[in-house]
């Protein structure tokens, strides 16, 4: 069920999921679910979300989304919330990050 929810997070990245939207797609309570990512010794479901969110952002800087776009298209609030997001995963801000990982 844990590659499942991971599957399921990758699929609908897009549409804003959030972790009881997982847990029901996969047939669980979401108290189950965090329990279940325990037992496997995975990150927390939120904190797995979290950080396929931000690969996908990632991707999405990569390939020229505006920070706008990409904030919209996760569903963050504000373009400044996902930024800050990002930083706080990957060390920087999204503008930083892209000039670092940019291939010359």
């Amino acid at each position: 069920k844990v590659n499942r929810t991971l599957h399921w997070f990758e699929e609908n990245i897009g549409r804003s999921p959030s972790v009881a939207d997982a847990a029901r797609a996969v047939g669980v309570s979401t108290a189950h679910l965090r329990r279940l990512f325990a037992q496997a010794g995975a990150p927390a479901p939120k904190s797995e979300l979290a950080r396929l969110q931000i690969e996908a952002a990632q991707r999405a800087l990569v390939e020229g989304w505006s920070q706008k776009e990409i904030a919209e298209f996760l569903g963050f609030s504000e373009p400044s919330t996902f930024a800050r997001a990002f930083k706080e995963i990957c060390g920087k801000p999204p503008g930083l990050w892209l000039k670092d990982n940019m291939v010359q």
